[in-house]
């Protein structure tokens, strides 16, 4: 017992430089893998993959709520404090967790508590913010032993709200309920993660930070990213990078249960590996929604089952909707190349280039340093350095389905001249002396200058 409390504190005294490299996988577990042949998908599920997780790059799971209760309509503390049985039970709960935490990874729950944010606007009853507090303290500790190894690192507040509509004129949800149950839970855990997912989706989350959230899921930077819009992209990056107070971090995403998915719009592979570029490089935490490094289609209305395998059939899947008519409106299909068993065996695939983005993300220290926008001449190509102490890096992504020229400013900084190919396309490159390359269609060329 000793040696676990140690190796806690250890893992709990982690730095900035953790979170820098850090990259969650958002999971929708009902939809990931079946454990026990019932096919829902389930908190013992996701323990068991989290081989192929960590040998990914991931480093912190985030759960979808696992909670008995109807989170909309709910305000019993108690029914909070039960896992789903779809789900498994507690023990389910303690053991990925624990897992987790041996691994040296984190756990984040996701929260959804619209209702009791409206209720909390229109009555200042404290017994609504107290029973929050509650329930966010059993999960950060559920044994009450100081020691969280078997509790949640951090929560993500779902649609996170200043004044949901109905709100008395004198109150402010963020700073009168949302400020205090963050300092209280604080009181428990100073190192647990509060992360807020504005409802506000042109937030740069600026009075997020104010009201005590560490992390802020980058709502606007996401709008900007999907479109491949090179100016919305220059703009929500500016404000969402620019001004961020000290030791806090955006969380960065192209897709997740609130959204279109990536590969919907257009399953282009190369248009897919412009946006994972985008996600994983651009700065802040990089967030990846479960089957987005597949390319996986479908409606988040709908998650459907993690394309394990070529075939629509196999043992873990998790086809929950199988035996409902929901099976007929499915968008996976057998044999279509959008699966794991499919995409491991090619190496120009979304899956791999996925795993060279995740190792780069967790080798080149620059990837940890500051974002700036590296102008050019082309609004189809955008371009931006990543800086750190260790050195830099330099990312070129071709926006569009055409091929560009396009030549890059001379800020006194950036050297063209002494690069090293991280990913992208040997032939890609700048003739001697130039600052103007050609790029083909959705092209993502990833350099570390030399120095």
């Amino acid at each position: 017992m000793k040696k676990l409390f140690v190796s806690v504190i250890c893992f709990f005294g982690v730095t900035t430089a953790f979170a820098q490299t850090d990259v969650i996988y958002n999971v929708y577990q009902r939809s990931f893998f079946d454990s026990d042949a019932n096919n829902n998908g389930d908190l013992e599920g996701v323990r068991q993959k989290l081989d192929y997780l960590q040998g990914l790059g991931v480093t912190t799971i985030q759960l979808a709520p696992i909670y008995q209760a109807d989170l909309k309509k709910s305000t019993n503390a108690t029914a909070f404090e039960k896992v789903a049985p779809e789900y498994g039970n507690f023990v389910n709960y303690r053991n990925l967790a624990q897992e987790l935490h041996r691994r040296g990874m984190r756990l984040y729950q996701e929260i959804e508590l619209d209702y009791l944010q409206i209720i909390a606007g229109q009555d200042k009853n404290p017994k609504i913010k107290e029973s929050v507090v509650k329930v966010l303290k059993y999960w950060a500790d559920p044994n009450s032993d100081g020691k969280f190894y078997d509790g949640t690192d951090g929560f993500v507040i779902a649609n996170m709200s200043d004044k949901p509509e109905g709100t008395l004129k004198n109150v402010s949800l963020l700073k009168d309920f949302w400020a205090p149950i963050i300092a209280e839970l604080k009181k428990v855990n100073p190192a647990l993660h509060i992360i807020a997912e504005p409802d506000n989706k042109n937030s740069a989350g600026s009075q997020y930070y104010k009201a005590g959230a560490d992390k802020v899921v980058a709502v606007k930077l996401q709008n900007a990213i999907a479109s491949l819009n090179k100016k919305s992209i220059v703009a929500a990056a500016d404000s969402t990078f620019n001004y961020l107070p000290e030791g806090k971090l955006p969380i960065v995403f192209i897709e997740n249960t609130t959204t279109k998915l990536f590969a919907n719009d257009n399953s282009n592979i190369n248009r897919l590996k412009a946006g994972a570029a985008l996600n994983l490089l651009i700065g802040g935490i990089p967030s990846v929604y479960y089957g987005q490094e597949l390319g996986m289609k479908g409606d988040t209305a709908l998650p459907e089952a993690y394309e394990w395998f070529a075939a629509d059939s196999g043992k873990g899947l998790a086809l929950w909707y199988k035996d409902s008519p929901l099976w007929d409106n499915r968008t996976a299909k057998a044999n279509d190349g959008i699966s794991l068993e499919e995409e491991q065996k090619d190496a120009n695939s979304l899956w791999n280039f996925y795993r060279t983005l995740f190792k780069i993300k967790a080798t080149e220290d620059a990837v940890t340093g500051i974002y700036k926008n590296l102008a050019n001449n082309n609004d189809a190509v955008f371009s931006f350095t990543r800086t750190s102490d260790k050195g830099s890096v330099l990312v070129v992504i071709n926006l569009s389905a055409d091929k560009h020229q396009v030549l890059f400013d001379n800020d006194g900084v950036t050297r063209l001249d002494v690069l090293k190919l991280l990913a992208g396309q040997p032939d890609v490159k700048f003739a001697r002396g130039s600052r103007s390359i050609a790029l083909p269609p959705y092209a993502v060329q990833v350099w570390k200058i030399l120095r």
